[in-house]
């Protein structure tokens, strides 16, 4: 499975854009289109059964206080006393007629009826009253004939029913145009009909309600009557009635949830549906809401437009992507590796050509300066092996005098014991046993502890030459004593001090030796109140290059050696460093990495 890890960088490239470019794009694209379709469809369920309710408490509220004027009116005591008795003259209907409109229209029984309605009242003699107008029996025949079948007028006056009944219709006996819904209710006193009241609503302003109602311009609302299958619908509904499969309206009031899905027109709509509750009316009211369904996932195809047209662009800038990237980083990168085999193959003289401000050319540059400092590096590694060899040469051909001179002062010793020159035999020992250090062995690293031995030897020896000219200070931590450290490296810089600080200096010298650990580092300080240096002299004894004539004589290895030395054992990091000030003394600082065990390495 994981074979193309081991081809090459543009199959690695491809395959990368795959995994990690195309196929999330596709699953993002799909993952969205999924939760979106979830988030419309509870969207839809939410706004819906929200919308509907708050339809419907505002319908139950406008109509209600519509069925509660109408029994209100219906028992008034005046407006029954006004229609009582027959009327004898033209006069005492006009009486009747400001009595009804002024008990009707009082303040507090309007209460929160809505504006516009009006009513009717059909007195049992036929004498009808309106909002604007009333007419007299033989007036009125004709205008009841026209609005009311045959016999129908005289079937409502003749009927004792206190029930309310709801009709819809064109404006009946009014001066408004425009469809109303009458609720109408028999005038009954003592079992006496005394007339029939009709409180007429503009059905427009229901229809707006409707309309408000609507959740996109799709849908469409509707008040359904289930006994005379009469419809108010919304002004602005997508669907007429007109145009809807009865068999919707008739299962709408049949439904067991609020939601339900049919299928007319070749279509899945969403329906909505909920009943009216209202006190004192006898036939059921329900509000249906309809929507097409494709409507709701309009916006989801729109998504999905988008996003399948975002995931091809994608896919397109992503293959442009991966051909720029081929050209202008795979390519560059797989001709520097190829110049990287050859510089493996030795050839150093290979160089690359690829020449841009970005990482490609500061890679190349790189390269280029990489392969230069290599073949420098190898040319000063060349130079140093050759160094070591001439100087371990050096130190061979100096072995030969001091055996001799070793020879020679032990024959000496012997005579001076056979003559009793006791203090000339210690100091012939002493001697003797520095050449002994100087000439055993081949190691470069050697046990602090030996390097001081040698030391105090050295010190005996050139106090006796100077006659105790100096003091020495030794502090040296023990924990030290077993670290190794460079072969006659603590020596020569004393010598320095002796020969060169104290040499020319009145009065007595004095030379601390220290040495500790720090951190990661065995450190000596070889400090003397000597003449000291400026910073010329400082500089031309630790060059390597040009050595002084005095360095020479008096330092047969050398400040400079040793820095050498160090320099090629340890590291650059590793170097003598001197402090000085003319009159005030000098503070030489050798520094050596922590290290145990037995010796290492072989001294040049």
């Amino acid at each position: 499975m994981l074979e193309w890890m081991t081809r090459s960088l543009k199959h690695k490239a491809f395959v990368l854009l795959v995994i990690f470019g195309i196929l999330p794009l596709l699953f993002l694209g799909l993952t969205a289109n999924y939760l979106f379709r979830s988030y419309v469809e509870q969207r839809l369920h939410y706004s819906g059964n929200q919308s509907l309710h708050n339809l419907v408490l505002s319908l139950t509220q406008d109509l209600q206080s519509f069925i509660d004027l109408t029994y209100t009116i219906s028992d008034n005591y005046f407006i029954i006393s006004a229609l009582k008795d027959p009327f004898a003259s033209d006069q005492d209907r006009k009486k009747a007629f400001f009595t009804l409109r002024k008990e009707i229209f009082k303040k507090e029984r309007l209460g929160r009826v809505t504006y516009p309605f009006h009513y009717v009242i059909i007195a049992s003699d036929e004498t009808i009253f309106t909002n604007f107008w009333y007419l007299a029996p033989w007036d009125s025949q004709s205008t009841l004939s026209e609005h009311f079948p045959a016999g129908k007028c005289e079937e409502l006056l003749n009927s004792y029913s206190s029930s309310l009944s709801i009709e819809y219709t064109n404006s009946c006996l009014s001066d408004i145009d425009g469809d109303q819904i009458y609720f109408m209710k028999n005038i009954i006193d003592k079992l006496e009909n005394r007339g029939i009241l009709l409180i007429g609503k503009d059905a427009y302003s229901l229809a707006r309600m409707l309309d408000n109602s609507r959740l996109n311009e799709y849908s469409s609302v509707f008040i359904l009557d289930d006994e005379t299958g009469h419809i108010i619908e919304g002004e602005s509904n997508y669907y007429s009635s007109e145009t809807i499969p009865a068999n919707v309206f008739t299962e709408a009031f049949a439904f067991q949830e609020p939601v339900r899905i049919v299928n007319f027109f070749g279509k899945k709509h969403v329906v909505f549906a909920q009943r009216l509750s209202l006190f004192g009316l006898m036939r059921n009211l329900i509000v249906l809401i309809l929507i097409p369904l494709s409507s709701i996932y309009k916006e989801v195809v729109l998504l999905n437009f988008i996003t399948y047209g975002v995931i091809a662009i994608s896919i397109c800038a992503m293959l442009s992507l991966i051909y720029l990237v081929t050209q202008r980083i795979v390519r560059p990168i797989i001709i520097i590796n190829e110049k990287m085999t050859a510089v493996q193959m030795g050839q150093f003289e290979t160089q690359s050509d690829i020449d841009r401000k970005d990482e490609i050319g500061q890679l190349s540059r790189g390269f280029n300066v990489m392969v230069h400092n290599l073949e420098e590096y190898i040319q000063e590694i060349k130079e140093e092996e050759k160094f070591k060899s001439q100087l371990e040469m050096r130190i061979l051909q100096s072995q030969i005098r001091p055996h001799f001179i070793r020879n020679t002062l032990n024959t000496i010793r012997w005579m001076a014991e056979i003559k009793g020159a006791r203090n000339i035999s210690r100091a012939l020992t002493s001697f003797s046993r520095l050449i002994d250090y100087t000439i055993a062995g081949t190691s470069a690293l050697v046990p602090v502890r030996e390097e001081l031995t040698y030391l105090d030897e050295y010190l005996f020896l050139q106090n006796i030459r100077f006659q105790n000219k100096f003091v020495v200070d030794m502090d040296i931590d023990n924990a030290i004593l077993d670290f190794l450290i460079l072969k006659l490296s603590i020596q020569p810089v004393v010598e320095n001090s002796i020969i060169h600080g104290f040499s020319h200096k009145s009065g007595r010298g004095e030379l601390r030796i220290q040495g500790k650990q720090e951190n990661s580092q065995v450190t000596f300080t070889i400090i003397d109140n000597g003449v000291g240096m400026d910073t010329a002299t400082v500089q031309r004894i630790l060059d390597e290059s040009e050595p002084t004539d005095s360095f020479q004589q008096h330092n047969a290895i050398g400040l400079a050696n040793i820095q050498k030395r160090m320099r090629l054992h340890f590291g650059k990091n590793y170097s003598i460093r001197v402090e000085s000030e003319k009159g005030i003394g000098t503070k030489v600082f050798l520094p050596f990495p922590v290290l145990s065990g037995p010796k290492q390495g072989n001294a040049p």
